[in-house]
């Protein structure tokens, strides 16, 4: 009998405990930060790739296949693919085959606008944001990126959705599209209330800060990080520019190297014989879909993101 009361009044001081226990932690409430005074962030991006939908094909220009340089040079800002000597290009027409001089102009490309979505994480960050009820070290970013406004033409007008469009990025002519990016940052010691702020209006500008890649500014941001700037550079491999770089096929390389098939075309040649002429045909590019961004190619450095409140990135 005493054993038993014993284990029972353990029992009870344990129960007692617990109680105690979770009355107190339920008296510790999280601290919620609504609205930012001041931020100062800097984070370095995890590797991730951008979308592009439709996928991005050269077309098959007949006048880059006679034999003559006849089609060039390019103005600045032109869609190269036009070109035999195009912006940035140093295409050269030097084609023999008569088969394939015969092939017509062929069109792989889709018209029309196109979407860009990527969803990054950071490696790391440093800095924090203040609110009127503390300042927060941020630990991490999470960063979805959309598109916003669709770009406008202006004559001379780029062939939609193609390799080379790309590599020309947006001519002085020309509005380029605008994107939007949702970001949840990751506080120590509270937490963000809504959790994403978004920005709308951001501006693309193709190797903005001497990078192999591209970066992204400008915008209006709402949220708790509303009246923030950002500015995030995105490096691409040397890899990119191989691809989208890539030169036409010909007779004498009839199929474009290594991932240069995802944009341009390749060619199938039957060489004549006695009594049987040859032939030519197309087999269409597979198509550029995706961007991957990582390190810096060329100097030190990763893909990186700035976020500044009170001052500028």
């Amino acid at each position: 009998m005493i054993r038993k009361i014993a284990l029972a009044g353990a029992s009870a001081a344990v129960a007692l405990a617990g109680v105690a226990a979770l009355s107190g932690t339920a008296s510790a409430a999280p601290i919620t930060v609504t609205s930012v005074t001041s931020a100062s962030i800097q984070c370095d991006l995890a590797p991730t790739t951008a979308k592009i939908s439709p996928a991005l094909k050269n077309n098959w220009v007949a006048a880059n296949h006679n034999g003559l340089n006849d089609v060039g040079p390019a103005a600045a800002g032109a869609d190269s693919n036009l070109q035999e000597v195009g912006h940035g290009g140093t295409w050269n027409d030097n084609e023999a085959n008569a088969h394939v001089k015969a092939l017509p102009n062929t069109k792989f490309s889709t018209d029309g606008n196109n979407t860009v979505s990527s969803k990054s994480k950071t490696a790391s960050c440093t800095g924090s944001v203040t609110a009127p009820n503390g300042t927060f070290p941020v630990a991490s970013l999470k960063i979805q990126l959309l598109n916003f406004t669709n770009g406008t033409d202006n004559p001379p007008l780029n062939t939609d959705n193609t390799c080379s469009g790309l590599l020309a990025g947006t001519p002085a002519g020309d509005v380029g599209a605008t994107y939007s990016a949702i970001i949840e940052p990751k506080l120590v010691g509270a937490k963000m209330s809504p959790k994403t702020s978004q920005t709308d209006g951001l501006n693309l500008v193709a190797g903005g800060g001497g990078a192999i890649g591209f970066q992204i500014s400008g915008g209006t941001t709402t949220g708790p990080l509303a009246g923030s700037n950002s500015k995030t550079t995105a490096y691409v491999p040397l890899s990119v520019v191989a691809t989208v770089g890539a030169t036409p096929a010909t007779s004498a390389a009839p199929v474009p190297a290594g991932t240069g098939t995802q944009c341009q075309a390749s060619l199938k040649i039957k060489a004549d014989k006695p009594g049987k002429p040859g032939s030519a045909s197309l087999e269409g590019p597979k198509g550029f879909k995706k961007i991957p961004v990582g390190a810096n190619p060329v100097a030190p450095g990763n893909s990186n993101i700035c976020i500044k409140k009170g001052s500028s990135c």
